[in-house]
């Protein structure tokens, strides 16, 4: 899970966001795994760069 809270509204369309991430390991057999990735399972819309690129947010 990843949450972030607390960013400038000025620099990004939304103060805070949440996502849930998952990973999965399966030991098939002695010599096999089987690993799974799923990323942002919420479909949460989110910026990682500000909408006003030289500021450092607010």
């Amino acid at each position: 899970m990843l949450a972030v809270t607390g960013r400038g509204t000025k620099t990004y369309t939304s103060d805070s966001y949440l996502t849930l991430d998952m990973n999965v390991r399966y030991q098939a057999t002695k010599d096999t795994q089987v690993y799974l990735k799923g990323y942002n399972l919420t479909n949460e819309a989110y910026e990682l760069v500000s909408q006003n690129y030289g500021s450092t947010g607010a």
